[in-house]
Parts: C-alpha cells; sequence; structure tokens
C-alpha cells in the first residue's frame, strides 16, 4: 500500500465509521424503481480499493475528496458490486481529469416496480401477459416485475 493509501486509511479511520451490517438500510423504493444490486455490504478494504483505483485513474483528486466520497457512499447505501461497478464503469467512460462525487453515486441498475393496475393495463394492451411478471413484496407492498428484468 502507498503513501497516499495509507493517509487516505487514516482518514477515513478517523473520518467515516462505516456502520455495521444491522445498520444498513433495506433496499429502497424509489418512484417505483428498485436498485438491481442486492448483494452485501462494502467493507473498509472494498472503500480503500475502488478509492485506489480511481485514485490512479484520477490523480488530481486529494485524499479529502475520496473520504467525502465514501461518506457518500454509505449514505446512499451501495453494495460491494454496485461500487465496484460504479468505479470501472466511471475509469471506463469518465471523459475528463477531475471527478465530482455525484459522477459515480449516481451510478445504477434499476429495474421498474409495477403497481397491480400498472401490469394489468399492459396485459389489457396486449404489451404482456401476467405470466411475464413475477410477484416481489418489498417493505409489505407487493409489486410485479417484468422476468426478463434480471435481480441479482
Amino acid at each position: 500500500m502507498d503513501v497516499q493509501s495509507n493517509k487516505t486509511l487514516d482518514l477515513l479511520h478517523q473520518n467515516s465509521k462505516l456502520p455495521s451490517k444491522s445498520e444498513w438500510h433495506s433496499p429502497q423504493v424509489i418512484d417505483n424503481y428498485l436498485s438491481l444490486y442486492n448483494d452485501e455490504k462494502p467493507d473498509r478494504d472494498d472503500f480503500i480499493q475502488a478509492n485506489n483505483r480511481l485514485g490512479i485513474a484520477f490523480p488530481k483528486m486529494t485524499k479529502e475528496f475520496f473520504v467525502l466520497l465514501t461518506e457518500f457512499l454509505i449514505t446512499e447505501n451501495f453494495t460491494k458490486q454496485r461500487l465496484k461497478d460504479a468505479v470501472n464503469y466511471v475509469i471506463k467512460n469518465f471523459p475528463y481529469k477531475e471527478l465530482n462525487i455525484s459522477d459515480i453515486i449516481s451510478y445504477d441498475r434499476k429495474v421498474k416496480l409495477y403497481m397491480h393496475s400498472e401490469a394489468s393495463a399492459l396485459v389489457t394492451q396486449g404489451k404482456v401477459s401476467f405470466e411475464d411478471f413475477e410477484k416481489r413484496e418489498i417493505d409489505g407492498k407487493i409489486f410485479r416485475i417484468l422476468k426478463s428484468d434480471t435481480i441479482y
């Protein structure tokens, strides 16, 4: 681990308390969309690895940026796979030499959740059949998801 990584690790240790597994939020439904990422939560090493990779790809970014980024990633309830995919996506596709936190935390893959009435309307219009859906219960509400949409 290089000197920059050690400094970032120290700052993460001092300033960013990672919540325990029980403190992470369950997946949230926002505007009838659900994130496809439903895997385990990242640990400190995952955040350090992501920050190191971003630091190599974007050397102008400061260690304070990575501390703030980690805090936002925790707040945004990132999973291990979403963190990895977001970092890879930004490294592959970002055209500038400096990042904004929003460039990373905005990355997600989502699936549309249909209420029964929405699914019925699509069936009535002949666009799908009820066999194309599977039911999902989220926070006590029943939604339908197209089987063609994959959930981890």
